[in-house]
C-alpha cells in the first residue's frame, strides 16, 4: 500500500489545526490570490480535501491494481480496503461540492462598510 500513516489529532492540538488553515489564508490574502478572509480560508479547506482526495485517489488505484491472492482472507481485506477507499473518496467529493458552493457565495457577498 503506498502513502502515509497520517496521525490522529488529540484534542488538546485542535487549535493548532485550525490555525494552519488560517495562516494559509492568510497568505492567501497577502498574495492577492483571495478577494475576501472567507474566500482566502475556504481556498485553503479546498486545497486540503483537493490533496487529500488525490492521497485517496492513489491508494484505491494501488489496491486496484493488486494481483489475485491466493489466500481468501486477504482477499476480503483488499475488497474491503477498496469499498473504505471508494466510500472515503464518495465522502470527500461531497465535501468538496459543498465547499466550492459555498466559496461561490461567499465571492459573492460584499464586505460589509
Amino acid at each position: 500500500m503506498t502513502g502515509a500513516i497520517i496521525p490522529l489529532r488529540l484534542k488538546r492540538d485542535q487549535a493548532s489545526a485550525l490555525a494552519g488553515f488560517d495562516a494559509l489564508a492568510a497568505e492567501l490574502l497577502v498574495e492577492g490570490q483571495a478577494p475576501n478572509l472567507s474566500v482566502a480560508r475556504l481556498d485553503a479547506i479546498l486545497g486540503k480535501l483537493r490533496g487529500q482526495r488525490a492521497q485517496l485517489a492513489a491508494i484505491l488505484a494501488d489496491l486496484e491494481a493488486r494481483a489475485p491472492s491466493c489466500d481468501a482472507r486477504i482477499e476480503a481485506i483488499n475488497a474491503d480496503l477498496r469499498d473504505g477507499a471508494r466510500e472515503g473518496v464518495a465522502q470527500i467529493d461531497l465535501f468538496i461540492h459543498q465547499a466550492e458552493r459555498c466559496r461561490s457565495k461567499a465571492e459573492q457577498s460584499r464586505p460589509a462598510i
